[in-house]
């Protein structure tokens, strides 16, 4: 849906296993009227290693609340398949190491075009992150990533200045605290 502005956050593996994290995500959902489908909890793949039973539960609890889970920097650190397997995982973020090397590495473009293929064939979307240049685009376009990330789309950017770059991009006229209210409505 055009407009829509979703919301990614990195959670660390000790936010995760602090007990009632998922009433806390609940709670900032609510009381800031976001729509849990707009919202994308990006974890690594340490958050496994420490209690992977843990882990699970809070997992499944919080795609019970209808928000995303991204499994982040895919490829590299604890990289296992079975993490794809047992754990409800909708976002696979391929490391931008691997990204950063497609213009000049076939390995590197192996790699991501079995990452795809294989998230795919789970019914999970791609993120290719650490796209720099128009050249590394074309390259994750091709291999049929569904999205990207990087500067190539802009770097970081403080509060006063991201108002202005959404609105150039076409996120304007929406209150962004109640997604389901457009500017014609």
């Amino acid at each position: 849906m055009a407009g829509l502005l979703d919301l990614a956050v990195n959670v660390s593996a000790l936010q995760l296993m602090v007990p009632g994290y998922v009433s806390s995500v609940e709670h900032v959902m609510s009381s800031t009227g976001t729509a849990p489908a707009t919202v994308t909890l990006e974890v690594t793949e340490s958050v496994f290693i420490q209690d992977s039973e843990r882990a699970l539960v809070v997992l499944h609890e919080l795609k019970e609340l209808g928000v995303m889970l991204a499994l982040d920097d895919f490829g590299t650190g604890y990289s296992s398949l079975s993490y794809l397997k047992q754990f409800p995982v909708d976002i696979v973020k391929i490391d931008q190491v691997f990204i950063g090397d497609l213009t000049r590495d076939s390995t590197s473009r192996h790699i991501v075009s079995a990452v795809v293929s294989l998230a795919h064939s789970l019914g999970m979307e791609v993120v290719a992150e650490g796209v720099e240049t128009v050249e590394q685009c074309a390259q994750v376009v091709a291999l049929d990533c569904d999205f990207f990330q990087g500067f190539l789309t802009s770097r970081p950017l403080p509060s006063d200045v991201l108002s202005s770059f959404m609105s150039e991009a076409g996120v304007s006229g929406r209150d962004l605290r109640r997604p389901d209210v457009s500017a014609a409505g």
